[in-house]
Formats: structure tokens, C-alpha cells, sequence
């Protein structure tokens, strides 16, 4: 498809809620307006007008729609999506691993520098320093993928809840 046609489903989609938009102008105008204003009187001359403002605006907003990204969502959206955060993912942890590597290799290399490399002791320590970096690394990396996924479904309800407006 070339950009700005539309398949028979989205032609369909968009005829569907320019009928409902204006199905609901309908019968805020011309139903609920007219008794009202017996009640109330001229304030209900700017309802009138703003609604219709509201009115003009989501014409607008959804014909821009349309025409920067006809068809909009996408039937893949999801698997792109999922696509995304995975890559995401491997460059958090990768970036996170780097990190941590360098750290580590520090810390190591001060010990060694300061302690005689054949003393038992020094073996030792270097050995719990070891686990703990290590211990450190993997603690890291999955607060890391937490974070990842919080955000992912924080991300998920906001396309949700685009995807339901439309």
C-alpha cells in the first residue's frame, strides 16, 4: 500500500467514527441543547458553541491522523513493540554488564596491588570479593530487567489506551 491509501477495513474504521462523532454531536445539539435552554437561558449559547469548537477540533485531529499515518495502529503494533523493548532489554543489561565488569576489574586490581598475591589470606579475600561482585552483577541485572518490565507495562497501558480511543 502507498502512503495515504486506505485498505476497505480502515475506510470502514474511519467512516465508523466520523458517524459516531457526529451521532454524538447530534444529539448533544439538537436533543439536549433545546430543553436546557428553556431552563437556562444564553448560558447555554456557549455550551453550544464550545461543544461545537470540541467538534471542529476532533474533525481535525482525526483527519490528521489520517493523513500523517493512514491506518494507524498497525495490525503488528504488537510485535513491534515487543521487537523494541527486547532490544532494549539486551542494551540496559549490556550497558549494565559493562559497568560492572569495570568495576570489578578495579576492585581487583587494587587488591592486588596492595596484598602479596601468594599470602592465603589475600587468596581468600580476593575469592569473597569475587562472589560478592559477582552476587553485585546479577542483583544488578535483574533490578535492571525489573525496572525494564515495569516500564514496558506502564508503556503498554498508554498504547492501550491510545489503541481504545480509536
Amino acid at each position: 500500500m502507498f502512503k495515504g491509501q486506505h485498505q476497505l477495513p480502515d475506510f470502514i474504521a474511519v467512516i465508523l467514527v466520523y458517524g459516531i462523532i457526529f451521532s454524538e454531536y447530534y444529539a448533544f445539539v439538537f436533543i439536549f441543547l433545546p430543553p436546557f435552554l428553556n431552563k437556562h437561558g444564553s448560558i447555554t449559547y456557549l455550551i453550544g458553541i464550545e461543544f461545537t469548537i470540541i467538534f471542529i477540533f476532533l474533525n481535525l485531529a482525526y483527519i490528521m491522523i489520517q493523513y500523517t499515518k493512514p491506518g494507524y495502529p498497525p495490525k503488528d503494533l504488537a510485535k513491534h513493540y515487543h521487537e523494541r523493548t527486547l532490544e532494549d532489554i539486551k542494551q540496559r543489561t549490556k550497558k549494565m554488564t559493562e559497568k560492572i565488569n569495570k568495576h570489578r576489574q578495579r576492585r581487583m586490581q587494587n587488591h592486588i596491588e596492595l596484598h602479596d598475591e601468594n599470602d592465603d589470606e589475600i587468596v581468600i579475600k580476593q575469592f569473597y570479593y569475587m562472589v560478592l561482585a559477582i552476587l553485585f552483577k546479577h542483583y544488578n541485572q535483574f533490578h535492571t530487567v525489573l525496572n525494564v518490565i515495569i516500564q514496558n507495562y506502564q508503556e503498554l497501558i498508554i498504547v492501550k489506551n491510545v489503541i481504545n480511543v480509536y
